[in-house]
């Protein structure tokens, strides 16, 4: 595996991890707001 695809996977893998702390975090305010209109 040469250096430039090692970088490339990290960077996937970053994206990855971004995108779902991302959709947790949208996860969790869409429950707040369905507990405040809800609850």
């Amino acid at each position: 595996m040469s250096h430039w695809m090692v970088t490339k996977e990290k960077d996937k893998q970053a994206k990855v991890e971004s995108y779902k702390q991302l959709k947790t975090r949208w996860g969790n305010i869409q429950t707040k707001i369905i507990l405040l209109i809800f609850g």
